[in-house]
This record gives C-alpha cells, sequence and structure tokens, in this order.
C-alpha cells in the first residue's frame, strides 16, 4: 500500500473529526481531496482502490457477491426454517402454543383460569 494513503488510514483511525468528515463525503473526488490534507503522493485511483478494499475487509464483503461458503449459511438456514412446525406457535393455529386443541383466550392462553 502506498505510503501517503498509509498514512490516510492511521489518521483516521485516530482522528473522530477527519473520520466523521470522511464519512459525509458523498462522492469519490470529496474524499480523495478530504486524504490529501492528511497526505498526497496517491492518484484517486489508489485512493478509491484501498478504499473499497477497507470497505470490502470491514464489512465483509467480497466485490459484492457471496462466497460457497455464504452460499451454504443461507441454504442451511432456509432448511432449518422449512423443518420448523409453525402451526403450534401462538396464534399459528390450534392451542396456540400449548398444541392442546383449546381455543386462547383474548390474551394469548389456553387452558382457562
Amino acid at each position: 500500500m502506498n505510503e501517503g494513503i498509509k498514512k490516510v488510514f492511521e489518521t483516521l483511525k485516530n482522528d473522530r473529526t477527519l473520520a466523521e468528515k470522511m464519512r459525509k463525503c458523498t462522492v469519490p473526488q470529496e474524499a480523495y481531496e478530504l486524504a490529501r490534507t492528511v497526505a498526497d503522493g496517491f492518484t484517486l485511483e489508489e485512493f478509491q482502490d484501498e478504499m473499497k478494499k477497507a470497505y470490502e475487509a470491514a464489512s465483509g464483503v467480497r466485490g459484492g457477491e457471496l462466497s460457497e461458503a455464504d452460499l451454504e449459511k443461507i441454504q442451511n438456514t432456509e432448511s432449518e426454517l422449512s423443518e420448523l412446525d409453525l402451526e403450534n406457535v401462538s396464534g399459528g393455529g390450534p392451542g396456540g402454543i400449548y398444541g392442546d386443541g383449546e381455543p386462547e383466550s383474548e390474551w394469548g392462553f389456553s387452558g382457562g383460569f
């Protein structure tokens, strides 16, 4: 990584005011100009590339695509959800959460008091 960009990242890590200003930037050119107040010696393209890498590392995003592991987690979660018996969840069917076939009271309890 370019030394100037390293200095910018280090400064952002330690300077909350500068970090807040950077977060408020709405276009890459604006963020680049702010970064150049800390250090220079890097192009807009270099800065954008390093910012993208930093964002991806911080957020777990890899170029906007899901990895095979991510897809597997989603499939497993969908499978687990489809196996749930939602019939016996409160309000979801006869007997509510108790599954005893008795209608629930207006407060969600079955079985009477």
